[in-house]
């Protein structure tokens, strides 16, 4: 199966940014002073692929560390 990911985002003229093109690789990380704007690409990251992405359905209980064992 090929893996795919998001290339890059551009956003144009939302909340506190005029414009931005951010190119994106296998791993991402945005660091930058309070008020930078980080959270508002991450705001329209979840306007594009939703709230919900990916869904839960995409997640097995196996894959996470500290799963609840006490559940049946």
């Amino acid at each position: 199966m090929e893996e795919r990911f998001l290339e890059r985002l551009k956003i144009k003229n939302f909340r506190s940014i005029k414009e931005i093109e951010i190119p994106f690789g296998r791993m991402n990380a945005f660091i930058g002073p309070n008020n930078a704007g980080k959270s508002n690409i991450m705001k329209a990251l979840d306007l594009i692929l939703g709230p919900t992405y990916p869904t839960a359905r995409s997640f097995e209980e196996n894959l996470f560390l500290l799963k609840n064992e006490r559940r049946s």
